[in-house]
């Protein structure tokens, strides 16, 4: 019986850098893997090769508006 050939799309640069945005923004794996349209362990194994971490960042809302960014309430 031979195994089945999974064929994967690779990620492009602009998927990679959605993917940090949506980590840091502090989305659920589950929620990240359904907008990128691939599995929880699709976007577990990039985020490991990529370095980012998957715990929950806390960033204090003084930090992300120096950044330009909103924080979520």
């Amino acid at each position: 019986m031979t195994r089945p050939q999974f064929h994967t799309t690779p990620w492009t640069p602009a998927e990679e850098e959605r993917l940090r945005a949506m980590i840091l923004s502090g989305m659920s794996v589950e929620d990240i893997a359904t907008e990128h349209r691939r599995s929880v362990g699709a976007v577990r194994s990039r985020s490991e090769q990529l370095g980012i971490s998957l715990e929950r960042v806390t960033v204090k809302r003084r930090r992300l508006v120096a950044l330009g960014l909103k924080a979520k309430k």
